[in-house]
């Protein structure tokens, strides 16, 4: 049931032309391959022999992938369509945490990533091709393009480890629906090879299947409700006072409110912004809880009184299930 909260006004932001916000949601990009770096110098080489020579480090690399994918890799996985479409539909939300088998997995946002090597070519989509590197993509004669060297996806560790160091295994790519059942690439033991192997290339996986995962599908993908924006009031007529307050209801959906911002243009030109995130702006942003409706009020102000600005003030939100939701109020000053 949707909750009112009892306060006239849960929180009310007064913009002024110095408002600012210094914290931006970002991903993490994967790294450089090793045809981005200029090398000169031989160096993280992982040998298989008792000796090291130099040699020419990006023809060792092409050498090594000719070598895996001739010896290593021997499969395609080839999706049927309802098996696409229900990956897909999985992969535009990328769950932020979900438990299988022993483990507790928890998504990748920040910090160092690292790839690996697949032991079989995945079949790409518009999400999941985020995390396959463009270096090493394959194409069939019908176009369809598969990775064998995924970015790290999800950071996991054993459920009943809750030590301050737990030891964290590696998911690569994201979950792929197949045969029934759910899959995910999860990090193996390097595999020794007849020849020295840059240190880029050492990050081995394998799919492994997510036992339980088809609940957390359904929460995320057939459950999970978006939030919703109700400006309550935005002025259809100018306005003729030195400022205006608008009034809106956001209702959080079916998971705590993430995320607030308050974008303003200001006679088209970028004027002011704000916004919070859960987590990190906690202490000056209430962040609403599940099935809860809050009042808010905004304060826009002309400040230089022979001035008659017009002001665009865009809202967005998003909830814990990275579902969004925006809405928009112009408000024009008059004398």
């Amino acid at each position: 049931m949707t909750k009112i909260t009892d306060a006239t006004f849960a929180f009310v932001l007064v913009i002024s032309i110095a408002l600012a916000s210094t914290l931006i949601w970002f991903r993490d990009e994967p790294n450089l391959t090793e045809n981005d770096i200029e090398i000169t110098e031989v160096s993280q080489i992982i040998s298989n022999s008792t000796t090291t020579t130099e040699v020419d480090i990006n023809k060792l690399g092409d050498n090594f992938l000719a070598y895996y994918k001739a010896n290593r890799i021997n499969n395609y996985v080839v999706f049927k369509y309802e098996e696409a479409n229900k990956t897909l539909l999985l992969n535009k939300r990328e769950p932020k945490y979900f438990v299988f088998n022993n483990y507790e997995c928890f998504r990748k946002e920040r910090g160092t990533v690292h790839e690996a090597l697949l032991d079989e070519y995945l079949e790409l989509n518009e999400a999941n091709d985020y995390y396959a590197d463009s270096m090493h993509i394959v194409i069939d004669e019908s176009n369809k393009r598969y990775g064998y060297f995924l970015t790290v996806s999800y950071n996991c560790k054993f459920l009943d480890d809750n030590s301050d160091y737990p030891e964290w295994t590696y998911l690569y790519g994201l979950p792929f629906y197949q045969n029934g059942t759910w899959w995910a690439y999860i990090e193996k033991d390097w595999e020794p090879v007849p020849m020295d192997v840059p240190i880029w290339y050492t990050y081995l996986a394998t799919r492994t299947e997510l036992e339980g995962f088809e609940s957390t599908y359904k929460e995320w993908v057939i459950d999970a409700l978006p939030p919703e924006i109700d400006m309550l009031d935005c002025p259809a007529e100018e306005i003729t006072e030195d400022s205006y307050e608008i009034k809106f209801n956001i209702n959080t959906g079916n998971a705590g409110l993430a995320y607030f911002g308050t974008f303003i243009q200001k006679d088209g030109e970028n004027y002011s912004r704000a916004y919070f995130e859960k987590g990190f702006n906690d202490d000056v942003f209430p962040f609403p809880e599940a099935n809860t409706t809050t009042l808010y009020g905004q304060l826009i102000e002309r400040y230089v009184e022979s001035e008659n600005p017009e002001f665009k003030i865009e809202l967005i939100v998003r909830n814990d299930y990275d579902l969004y939701a925006d809405s928009v109020c112009v408000i024009k000053f008059s004398k």
